[in-house]
């Protein structure tokens, strides 16, 4: 790897750290891998993560370097932003792919704690060592690539589901979060005067 850049390489060993543990690859196992990926891995996930680690199993199912895989495993879990996704790979000598076309995806950043709307930052969630229901919800609607709704992460308690998404949308521009169905789903929605960002503005 390339020396010379103390930036970007305290980044890439940040999202290597931040890949590391089982809680990760748990998530890439669940969330990204197919049920094909996950044979290819013997499927057992407690063996595979022992016997590879995350990044041992992402390179098994993908080949390429250390350094590619620890930045495609961390953007594929939500841990790096599109932007700082490319970033890396150009640094490591990997081509980005080409840039999406602007989606009114939310998109939300568990290693920062940020909530962004078509790139603009529109929230900050506090880091704690007990994720905040806030955190869990944002969380969990990252994972299902932001789904109209999804079942409520918070369990059977409906005060706390209430009482995190009036927190939740407290001072929240762009976009809006609500109980459904007896509290045993959430849904968001962009607020109505949510149009699209000028690219200047991106």
């Amino acid at each position: 790897m390339n020396n010379d850049q103390p930036d970007w390489l305290q980044e890439w060993r940040n999202s290597h750290l931040a890949v590391k543990p089982i809680v990760s690859a748990s998530r890439l196992w669940q969330q990204v891998f197919t049920e094909q990926d996950r044979r290819r891995l013997g499927g057992d996930f407690e063996k595979a993560y022992k016997r590879l680690g995350t990044v041992g199993m992402w390179r098994e199912l993908h080949r390429g370097s250390v350094e590619q895989a620890v930045v495609e495993a961390a953007h594929k879990i939500g841990l790096l932003f599109p932007s700082k996704y490319d970033w890396l790979l150009r640094q490591i000598g990997k081509k980005p792919m080409a840039a999406p076309a602007p989606t009114n995806l939310p998109e939300f950043q568990a290693s920062s704690g940020e909530l962004r709307w078509q790139g603009q930052f529109i929230r900050h969630v506090r880091l704690q060592a007990r994720p905040s229901n806030i955190f869990i919800i944002l969380e969990a609607f990252q994972s299902r690539c932001w789904s109209e709704q999804i079942p409520n992460p918070l369990g059977k308690d409906k005060q706390k589901l209430h009482q995190a998404l009036r927190s939740l949308n407290k001072g929240l521009k762009r976009i809006r979060f609500h109980s459904l169905a007896g509290a045993t789903k959430i849904s968001w929605k962009l607020c109505r005067n949510s149009k699209s960002l000028p690219s200047q503005l991106r």
